[in-house]
């Protein structure tokens, strides 16, 4: 209707993290942070290069997958991860 096209990526990772409140006590945020927010975000990085909307570490996947429905995998390397 705008003739803007609208795209987003998820990137999904499985893992333990910490969810807090943070920052001045007149505006707290909801923070969440850890290696599994870290690599989930590194993974979203990979949707756009990959041209696909969403992607999961294989540790989710393998978690998950009696309730997915997969297309094709692949290998990527994440940026400044191991």
């Amino acid at each position: 209707a705008f003739g803007v096209r609208f795209e987003c990526g998820i990137g999904l990772d499985i893992g333990t993290c910490v969810v807090g409140q943070a920052g001045h006590p007149l505006q707290r945020q909801l923070m969440v942070i850890g290696d599994s927010v870290n690599r989930a975000s590194r993974i979203e990085e990979q949707t756009k290069s990959l041209g696909t909307p969403v992607l999961a570490s294989r540790e989710f996947f393998d978690h998950a997958a009696p309730f997915l429905e997969a297309g094709p995998s692949c290998l990527a390397s994440l940026q400044g991860w191991g």
